[in-house]
């Protein structure tokens, strides 16, 4: 299958939040290869996809039926649904489990993490990214996120994010000792990303959430990003400026990035 026919591939490929998330994940993640690795939130499958690549034995879970069916279709039969709550594995299958944008999509985060506990080894390693909130505040672009009219739930979030302390608390709460973290996806991504899912969300679809469990800011559908294809090939010829742009993170690395990533093992 070639990435230039998959219509989620081709937007990842414009989207500077998911191309930076990418690039942090496989920064941030031990060496896959040989393991057998569960991802946490796959969406419509264009992380499950680059994970596959690393190496290793992956399955995929998500809470939304029609993005674990669109996820199948580009990485095959290893999607499957999960109620948020529980994970229909055995105890201690997987080496590796990386949580990817979940946990602020459900109510029950501390349940699902001791879940999570569950179906890890006893050497196993886990991975969360999540909305970062800097200490409970928001940070200048979540408090212009707000004022421009957008709500968690657009996102399809149940929570705005987590601090460190917050997701510190409940991994060591579930059984987990956090070992790393970082943080990615600074002011001048986070800013493009904002004025792109303002017009998707607000002009191209008059404020209509077109989404389920994760929200309604991008396509969710081949058919959804048929109808607006026009618009698409015209952000696409910006593309190159905008990225450009967005490179002036690099200057402003000391500043806290706006998706929080930690590492844990069990206690």
């Amino acid at each position: 299958m070639e990435m230039e026919k998959v219509w989620q591939l081709e937007v990842a490929k414009k989207s500077l939040k998911k191309q930076s998330k990418l690039r942090a994940i496989d920064t941030f993640l031990e060496s896959t290869s040989g393991k057998k690795c569960l991802e946490i939130g796959c969406d419509t499958g264009v992380t499950s996809y680059f994970l596959r690549k690393r190496g290793g034995d992956w399955i995929s879970v998500d809470g939304d039926k029609k993005k674990v069916e669109i996820a199948r279709k580009l990485v095959g039969d290893t999607v499957f649904l999960t109620d948020g709550r529980s994970l229909n594995f055995a105890d201690a299958t997987f080496d590796c489990v990386a949580v990817i944008d979940f946990l602020e999509h459900i109510e029950t985060d501390q349940e699902f993490i001791r879940e999570i506990y569950r179906v890890l080894k006893p050497s196993g390693s886990l991975y969360v990214t999540v909305p970062h909130t800097r200490g409970g505040k928001d940070l200048i672009l979540n408090r212009l996120r707000w004022w421009l009219g957008f709500k968690p739930s657009d996102y399809g979030h149940v929570r705005k994010g987590y601090s460190l302390e917050d997701l510190r608390a409940k991994l060591e709460k579930g059984g987990f000792k956090v070992t790393g973290y970082t943080t990615f996806s600074r002011f001048f991504s986070e800013f493009i990303e904002l004025l792109v899912n303002y017009s998707y969300m607000f002009i191209l679809n008059k404020g209509q959430n077109k989404g389920s469990l994760k929200g309604g800011i991008a396509p969710s559908s081949p058919e959804d990003l048929k109808q607006h294809q026009k618009s698409f090939k015209l952000y696409s010829l910006v593309y190159p400026v905008l990225g450009a742009i967005s490179r002036l993170d690099e200057f402003i690395s000391f500043t806290p990035g706006y998706i929080l990533m930690v590492s844990a093992k069990k206690a």
